[in-house]
């Protein structure tokens, strides 16, 4: 008997690199406002989209597919963009930890796939 498989499908806004998480000033270092920004948009389209009722946190293995429309012409690195959303979606308890992923790609695609900038599919 095959196991089933479970799907999250979760539309984001398009992340902040990893690079635009920290800043530094006044002998400190602080998250960016732009992150900030990101990750509360990003807690209103989860909270939005989520079944109704206790989500469970998955807290074993996974395989994620991040979807991301290009915003602009510019050269960003997929790898930058992958770590936020990870770390977004453990922040937000849907995954127990990204150290729990065994599969995790991530691919540009057409404004219609991804129609917020960003979608996160998580199967575990």
């Amino acid at each position: 008997m095959a196991n089933s498989t479970t799907t999250v499908r979760i539309a984001l806004p398009f992340p902040v690199s990893q690079n635009s998480i920290w800043r530094s000033g006044r002998r400190r270092v602080f998250l960016s406002p732009k992150y900030l920004a990101w990750l509360r948009e990003a807690d209103g389209c989860w909270l939005e989209q989520k079944p109704k009722g206790r989500f469970p946190t998955i807290t074993g293995k996974f395989s994620v597919h991040l979807k991301l429309s290009r915003p602009d012409k510019r050269r960003r690195d997929v790898d930058n963009l992958m770590k936020v959303v990870l770390d977004w979606a453990q922040r937000a308890q849907i995954i127990s930890d990204d150290c729990n992923s065994q599969d995790s790609r991530a691919s540009w695609v057409t404004d219609e796939e991804a129609p917020t900038g960003a979608v996160l599919i998580i199967s575990y």
